[in-house]
């Protein structure tokens, strides 16, 4: 989550739970460990910012996906920094789900669309998620599978993806939070339909990146496209920059200053373990290649806490089970296998509860 507020300072100065003194005009105040908003102070008084949430839930998520001949409803854990062993089998999603994308407010995950249950479903999970079923809440406005999803503090988006397999969309959706029912908006059209692209956001601005269509044959693009939040109305995303390479089913997610695409398939069913960085705002240009993962891979789901990114499964040859772990900032070498899921699998969906209301 980020908080964008004339006159706040983009630091929360005080994260304490009694209440500060000596504060000065636009400072923010966070409690620890209870759920509750970020204040800021206007002179006289401390006002909320923010929804309620707990100061960041230390865990990373991969939803649904397919494992072991099956389309899979389960939703496995890792607890941050995870630097060995195996995830945790926390709960399950509403239905089997495989290809769909996730997102996140300071209070819950989503699960954007996907085959499986229905492609236009979306699904609500607690933070943090720790057992039980993922709640059905709403629906998209048209079903995707294989867009690209992010958010910002106040929304979430669903981005491009295939309405049937020659079909990509161009289509942007976005859903409100907390999103507890009804439909997603569609609020503008993307620069060009893709699908399998990949999506990270800084705290002003979403990131497509890569992706798939089909113009007599299926066609790979390096484009990185760009919107600006709030983005409910306007022109239509404007390419941003490049990948080094065309590519799709990638992995991704983001530190507070940098975004990044890991992994990927082109056209002729190539893999590669590029981990390619993109440093906000990121205007224009090509991306730079910062160093590989521990192996080949695509369709894996990504996460990350405030110190470190992580791709969980995907698949080469087989699906895969392993996890890799980057330091941020990354500026060089090879990601760590720090650990594996229950279940080697493709195409989940990624999400965690990081909060970087006080590193935007």
């Amino acid at each position: 989550m980020t908080i964008n507020m004339a006159g706040v300072r983009n630091v929360i100065r005080y994260i304490q739970d009694n209440e500060p003194t000596n504060q000065h005009v636009g400072d923010l105040w966070a409690k620890v460990g209870i759920k509750d908003c970020v204040r800021a102070w206007n002179g006289t008084a401390w006002l909320c910012v923010s929804e309620s949430f707990s100061f960041n839930n230390p865990y990373g998520y991969a939803m649904g996906g397919i494992g072991g001949g099956q389309y899979l409803s389960s939703v496995d854990r890792i607890e941050f920094p995870f630097g060995s062993g195996s995830a945790i089998t926390s709960g399950s999603l509403s239905g089997s789900r495989y290809n769909a994308r996730g997102c996140n407010s300071s209070n819950y995950g989503y699960m954007l669309g996907g085959g499986g249950t229905s492609i236009t479903k979306i699904d609500r999970l607690d933070l943090p998620f720790g057992d039980g079923l993922g709640v059905g809440v709403g629906d998209l406005d048209v079903g995707v599978l294989d867009s690209g999803a992010c958010n910002s503090s106040n929304y979430g988006f669903a981005i491009g993806g295939w309405h049937n397999v020659v079909v990509a969309l161009s289509k942007v959706e976005r859903i409100t939070f907390p999103f507890d029912s009804g439909t997603a908006t569609n609020t503008e059209v993307n620069s060009i339909g893709i699908a399998r692209n990949e999506c990270f956001n800084s705290s002003e601005h979403g990131y497509s990146v890569g992706g798939i269509y089909y113009l007599t044959q299926y066609i790979n693009t390096s484009k990185v496209s760009r919107l600006t939040f709030p983005f409910d109305a306007g022109p239509a995303v404007t390419q941003s920059g490049t990948l080094l390479a065309a590519k799709n089913w990638g992995i991704s997610f983001n530190s507070s200053h940098y975004g990044y695409h890991c992994g990927g398939i082109n056209v002729a069913s190539i893999t590669n373990k590029k981990v390619i960085r993109f440093t906000f705002p990121f205007s224009a240009g090509p991306a730079i290649d910062v160093g590989d993962l521990s192996d080949n891979r695509f369709g894996g789901a990504g996460c990350n806490s405030t110190n470190y990114g992580y791709c969980m499964g995907g698949r080469t040859a087989v699906n895969k089970s392993i996890i890799d772990r980057l330091a941020f900032p990354f500026d060089s070498g090879t990601a760590i296998n720090v650990g594996n899921l229950p279940l080697a699998k493709k195409n989940a969906g990624g999400m965690d509860g990081t909060d970087f209301v006080s590193l935007f």
